[in-house]
């Protein structure tokens, strides 16, 4: 049910773009992911991204139902890793946000910071280098993540 859910939803998106909601409106997962310091939502980057009003229009009906959410690229500050954040970013912003978004589900993130790895009775995070296929299957053959995820977003390196 969830995935014809889904898919319907998209479809809508995708046929009636100008009903989306304004990149302006502020929704309860713009708010979440700012409490957590995310740079998911525009709220404190001034614009510079604003990826919550559409993950909102499209998980809005469903967020009670979602069960699992993992998530490549935890956001490091470490300015010697490719894709970060810069120094004044907050590792793990977006997957405490989704915690708060999705309150019936386990959340998983993964990153190449080990750094900034951590662990919370609802949130488990892992290594992975995204330039490595043996890392990769290796953090896929962890006994966590033996999981069907309902949602996964990547939001890693940023390249092929």
């Amino acid at each position: 049910m969830m995935k014809e859910y889904f898919s319907q939803k998209v479809c809508f998106i995708k046929q009636n773009t100008k009903q989306i909601v304004s990149r302006n409106t502020i929704t309860p997962l713009c708010n979440f992911m700012f409490k957590g310091g995310s740079d998911k939502t525009s709220l404190n980057y001034n614009g510079w991204h604003n990826y919550t009003f559409i993950y909102h229009e499209l998980f809005s009906g469903i967020s009670n139902e979602i069960k699992t959410v993992f998530e490549v690229g935890m956001g490091t500050n470490n300015t010697k890793i490719a894709s970060n954040m810069g120094e004044s970013g907050k590792p793990g912003a977006s997957l405490r946000g989704w915690s708060s978004y999705f309150s019936n589900a386990k959340i998983f993130g993964a990153d190449i910071d080990r750094d900034i790895l951590f662990n919370t009775d609802r949130i488990n995070t892992f290594y992975c280098d995204q330039t490595n296929p043996e890392i990769i299957k290796k953090m896929w053959d962890a006994p966590l993540l033996q999981e069907d995820f309902d949602i996964i977003v990547e939001d890693g390196l940023h390249t092929f």
